[in-house]
């Protein structure tokens, strides 16, 4: 029953951080509403908190099955506190537009330096299981 309540516990969670990432994409889009835009800058903002918020949720989801490897034991903490990391700054990135918040662009890198770090340690510990991971000595 404990493995029932785990995965009811993340599932929570994953609804919580979704629920997040939607509000952060309504007021987005009202805000959008509210100023003059052409199609293709609409078109433009709706596809990058798309990708935003697939980013953003990407940890979470990679993280409900790292349980199951011991080597990528204490990844799923890392991911875990990137993914919650990257939903707040998705969310001040997302309402700073709202004009009560400045720093847009920055808000935007601390997010995406978040999540390409994540990608990275990934990616590392997958070249160290395969065994692929070249020699920093010559």
């Amino acid at each position: 029953m404990r493995n029932g309540n785990i995965r009811s516990i993340s599932s929570q969670r994953l609804q919580g951080g979704i629920f997040i990432i939607l509000k952060g994409l309504q007021l987005h889009i009202n805000h959008q509403r509210r100023s003059a835009q052409s199609i293709s800058q609409l078109a433009h903002n709706v596809d990058a908190v798309v990708a935003f918020a697939a980013i953003a949720l990407a940890p979470f989801l990679v993280s409900l099955g790292l349980n199951r490897d011991d080597r990528w034991h204490g990844y799923r903490s890392y991911s875990l506190i990137t993914g919650f990391l990257a939903i707040g700054l998705f969310s001040i990135f997302s309402a700073a537009p709202l004009e009560y918040l400045g720093f847009v662009g920055l808000f935007q890198r601390l997010f995406l330096a978040v999540e390409f770090l994540w990608i990275q340690a990934v990616a590392l510990q997958l070249l160290r299981i395969s065994g692929h991971l070249p020699s920093l000595r010559r």
